[in-house]
């Protein structure tokens, strides 16, 4: 059996899906010298940590049995005019935390 083989049957077992997915894309990229070793795993790793937190999100809201799905883009501003958009979107982007401020 090849490596390359055998690399696919660990990353099927590992439940890797993301970078089974992608792996013949950055051993091209990395055989071209597109990227080093070092910056294709650490996307690789990368992607499949956003895959699997993607995932979780998915699992967490199936569980709590929402009956629908709702995010900041969908709320209505028209109907509670009294509330500044800008100001809302503005604390939505969580800016304040990055520069450790209060609200």
């Amino acid at each position: 059996m090849s490596s390359i083989n055998v690399l696919m049957n660990n990353l099927e077992k590992l439940k890797l899906f993301k970078i089974k997915e992608n792996i013949n894309s950055y051993l091209d990229m990395m055989a071209d010298g597109v990227k080093t070793p070092m910056d294709a795993f650490s996307e690789m790793i990368q992607m499949e940590v956003n895959h699997k937190e993607d995932l979780a999100i998915v699992s967490c809201v199936k569980i709590a049995n929402f009956p629908f799905q709702r995010g900041i883009q969908d709320f209505d501003f028209s109907f509670q005019p009294s509330l500044d958009k800008n100001k809302v979107m503005d604390l939505a982007s969580l800016r304040f935390l990055e520069k450790t401020e209060n609200i």
